[in-house]
């Protein structure tokens, strides 16, 4: 179905493939397409979410991983970085870094409360 493959849809859906297939260890190809199209459709989680997936899972450098969490809270996107900061966590805690483990569920906590707070009058 091409002509879904460049849907806003479509988009989202490779991501969440090439996403899955980074967490399970059988990616070969297809988060470089997917960033291009995300960033010429100008979609600010999407674009965080490959930062963040590059750089956790393709060359484990948290400085991408960082920079996507940052884009996120600019955007406010709140549950979705709690979301992301979530797995982070689980990623490092798979691999017996408590202590970054530990900084990232520290982070999807507050991420989890801001997004919950933020929308409430509290005048």
């Amino acid at each position: 179905m091409e002509e879904h493959r460049h849907t806003i849809n479509g988009i989202k859906t490779r991501y969440n493939l090439a996403h899955a297939q980074l967490r399970a260890g059988t990616y070969s190809s297809g988060l470089e397409e997917v960033e291009r199209d995300v960033k010429a459709r100008y979609l600010p989680e999407y674009i965080a979410r490959c930062l963040i997936s590059r750089g956790l899972y393709l060359e484990e450098d948290l400085t991408l991983v960082e920079t996507g969490i940052q884009q996120l809270k600019e955007n406010e996107l709140f549950f979705e970085c709690s979301e992301v900061t979530a797995e982070i966590a689980a990623y490092y805690k798979e691999r017996g870094d408590v202590q970054t483990a530990s900084h990232y569920m520290e982070l999807s906590h507050l991420m989890r409360h801001h997004h919950v707070t933020s929308g409430v009058d509290q005048s």
